[in-house]
């Protein structure tokens, strides 16, 4: 098991530079100019030559050399934590995003448990049930989220209060220590939004897996030796049915941390979503890459740890 943990953990700078030599160039060949975007149409060609030798844009992107060009200096810089400067906001990466992560992660833990709790209780209950009205309604409700997308959620969650009610959420982000109320009004409606597709993924999931393992032999040696079906549930059934969702649970995180992005900008919290978003359009190379790459590097990280969470489930899985 250490041994696997070890190459495991060998194998993910490799995929982090992989990624983030693709996002790279994917940036440069995109059409458009960062220093026209970041002083304007009506920049003098004066001024957008200080612009790009002030930020070492008029540098070749790869080089022999130290600092190895672009991608050199800056992959060299974000291993030391340091990730550049940005070009549309004007201060350090790292400092934006700091100050822009206590929004997502707030956004995401929430959206992450209203998808846990709510999702693996439905399927269990559906799977315990099958068949029955319980049972339809809860995989009719499923289907139903499953086809409709977070941003469309999403945004009839801001006009149907607005044209029936005339209410409409708090933009903006405050402090949870500061206004609890006005914090979760906030984020209650986006985590919502986020959450819904991924629960009746959930639902559909853990309600085939129960399904499966009820006609398992454990199951049925255990209800022959007289013991009592909720145990059979709590010790059999649940522990065994989760392994299939551990792998989805765990990717699930990084979809809601993609999903931020659009959810962030539809409620305009400042998160690091939104601050995403305006890199693209204002193509902030280091921004960009930076997002990107940490967003490999905690996929990545998560797939190790479902593998590793295998083993807690299901003794008979061994690594070597």
């Amino acid at each position: 098991m250490t041994q696997y943990i070890i190459r495991r953990l060998i194998l993910i700078p490799f995929v982090v530079i992989g990624v983030s030599l693709v996002t790279f160039v994917l940036m440069r060949v995109v059409p458009g100019d960062v220093a026209r975007v970041a002083l304007g149409t009506t920049a003098t060609e004066q001024s957008l030559a200080e612009f790009r030798e002030a930020n070492g844009l008029n540098k070749p992107l790869f080089d022999w050399h130290p600092p190895f060009g672009q991608y050199g200096e800056w992959i060299g810089g974000f291993a030391k934590g340091d990730f550049g400067r940005s070009y549309f906001h004007g201060t350090p990466v790292r400092d934006e995003l700091a100050n822009r992560l206590p929004v997502t992660l707030q956004l995401t833990i929430m959206s992450f448990f209203i998808t846990l709790i709510p999702g693996i209780i439905a399927g269990v209950i559906a799977g315990l049930r099958p068949n029955s009205p319980v049972d339809l309604f809860t995989r009719t409700v499923a289907v139903a989220g499953l086809s409709v997308p977070s941003f469309w959620i999403a945004t009839l969650f801001i006009l149907v209060p607005a044209i029936w009610f005339n209410w409409t959420p708090p933009f903006g982000k405050v402090s949870f220590f500061s206004d609890p109320v006005r914090n979760l009004q906030q984020f209650t409606l986006p985590a919502l939004a986020m959450s819904i597709p991924a629960t009746a993924g959930i639902v559909r999931l853990v309600r085939s897996s129960v399904l499966e393992v009820l006609h398992q032999d454990y199951i049925r040696t255990a209800r022959a030796k007289g013991l009592r079906e909720t145990v059979i549930i709590s010790r059999h059934v649940l522990k065994n049915s989760l392994i299939p969702v551990v792998t989805v649970v765990g990717m699930s995180l990084g979809g809601l941390l993609g999903g931020a992005v659009i959810i962030e900008t539809i409620f305009a919290l400042p998160g690091v979503g939104l601050f995403g978003y305006q890199s693209i359009l204002s193509r902030d190379y280091l921004a960009v890459q930076s997002l990107v790459t940490l967003g490999a590097f905690l996929v990545v990280f998560m797939n190790l740890v479902v593998d590793i969470s295998y083993v807690w489930f299901d003794p008979r899985i061994r690594y070597s």
